[in-house]
């Protein structure tokens, strides 16, 4: 039997060329991976700055807050909030450790100040003119007297205050086409809860692929496209609505629910409470002051004329023209008419709502209640005479700070609130 021996493989030397184009395929290969994994990394570290233009974060215990260490507050000044989320001129306040007793400020974007500069606030302000004290200014724009009870709790109380500053008007009074979406500790976490999910699946590719195709096919609209929760942008697009069914962000009696509580909460530790009351541009009310005297002396034509004409005027007090004048119409006898007068064709809702419903005087009739059952302190600072203190519907400029200064200093040395004035200041 013959045994068969196969020869071994041959190997064959490669050549000096087909070794250099291998080089170059592995090369090639090395930077593709390396491409690809630098685009992952830039699009994760993008992806986790995308919301660096927002000023605010969601938060499920006050609905949203300073975002730490951002900068910019639009249109119109520069903001710099520090690590904590706090100016950052009341970062060094906050760590003060010579004993001057701290003013806690809890309020809306007129506290704030929005739209002049951080140095011309009147919490600012104040601390010049009352330096043996250090104003802390916790206000926050869109802010209602909900959003502040619970920011006041949770970080002004931490702070061991000895004075607390409250003021709110304009944003307790906004219409919320949802019911559901009134300012509640449920609607704060579900607005974190949702911020939160959008956060995870804007970095899912399939589903932008996929959120991106619907777009194209028209099927989805733009404002759906997953990134952040704009509270100034309209989220519901309704149309139709009629102004009368819908709910206030804070309706009066929860306004005078959560007064109560600020008061309380500074009773149970022994702090004393102000309250700085404020109101909308007289100016810009006029047309409805003047068409309110109208109705209550008879004069129903004369005041829907006027009603009218707010209406027309396309301001942040049209809405409210809207519910006055379906009022007068059903004085007058004609429900047909109310009703339409009252029905906003399309109605602008964010997430810190649409413009008032309610009048300034309804909510600071109630301000004043509370603050009178309390014994607490009242700074007027409506400043009804005086368009000229005001640089919109209801912000002061620099003038208006100006003057709200010079009357909380008056109430909180009249009432001994602040340490005395030394000679010679």
């Amino acid at each position: 039997m013959t045994t068969i021996v196969s020869a071994p493989p041959r190997h064959r030397k490669l050549s000096a060329r087909r070794k250099l184009l291998m080089g170059l395929v592995a090369a090639f290969i090395v930077l593709f991976i390396c491409e690809g994994a630098a685009r992952i990394v830039k699009t994760v570290l993008d992806d986790a700055r995308v919301d660096e233009r927002d000023w605010y974060v969601y938060s499920a215990e006050v609905g949203w807050k300073p975002r730490p260490n951002a900068f910019d507050m639009p249109p119109h000044v520069r903001r710099h909030f520090d690590a904590k989320g706090f100016f950052v001129e009341d970062t060094k306040r906050i760590w003060d450790q010579s004993g001057k007793p701290r003013v806690i400020g809890v309020g809306d974007s007129t506290m704030y100040g929005f739209g002049v500069a951080t140095k011309d606030t009147y919490m600012e302000l104040l601390n010049k003119r009352i330096p043996g004290a250090n104003f802390i200014n916790l206000a926050v724009p869109g802010y209602s007297s909900c959003n502040g009870y619970y920011r006041l709790i949770t970080d002004g109380m931490p702070l061991k205050p000895s004075l607390i500053l409250a003021s709110f008007n304009f944003n307790d009074r906004r219409y919320m086409v949802r019911p559901e979406d009134v300012d509640s500790p449920r609607r704060f976490a579900e607005l974190a809860r949702d911020q939160a999910l959008i956060n995870v699946t804007r970095r899912v590719y399939l589903l932008r692929a996929m959120y991106f195709g619907l777009r194209l096919a028209h099927i989805m609209p733009e404002r759906d496209e997953p990134g952040r929760l704009d509270m100034h942008a309209d989220y519901v697009g309704a149309t139709n609505v009629d102004l009368g069914a819908t709910k206030a962000r804070v309706e009066p009696g929860r306004y005078r629910e959560y007064l109560e509580k600020i008061v309380a909460t500074g009773r149970d530790h022994k702090i004393p409470v102000v309250f700085i009351m404020t109101g909308d541009n007289p100016g810009w009310m006029a047309p409805i002051r003047k068409a309110l005297d109208l109705k209550a002396a008879g004069k129903y034509q004369d005041a829907i004329k006027e009603l009218k004409n707010a209406i027309y005027a396309k301001n942040a007090f049209s809405p409210q023209a809207r519910v006055e004048l379906s009022r007068v119409y059903e004085l007058a006898g004609d429900p047909q008419k109310a009703k339409n007068a009252r029905t906003e064709e399309h109605p602008f809702n964010s997430l810190l709502g649409g413009y008032t419903i309610y009048r300034d005087d309804e909510y600071q009739a109630i301000m004043r209640e509370v603050a009178g059952k309390n014994n607490i302190p009242l700074v007027d600072a409506r400043m009804g005479d005086r368009p000229d203190v005001f640089m919109d519907f209801c912000h002061f400029n620099e003038g208006g700070h100006g003057a709200v200064a010079l009357m909380v200093e008056k109430v909180l040395r009249d009432n001994h609130l602040v340490p005395a004035q030394q000679a010679g200041k």
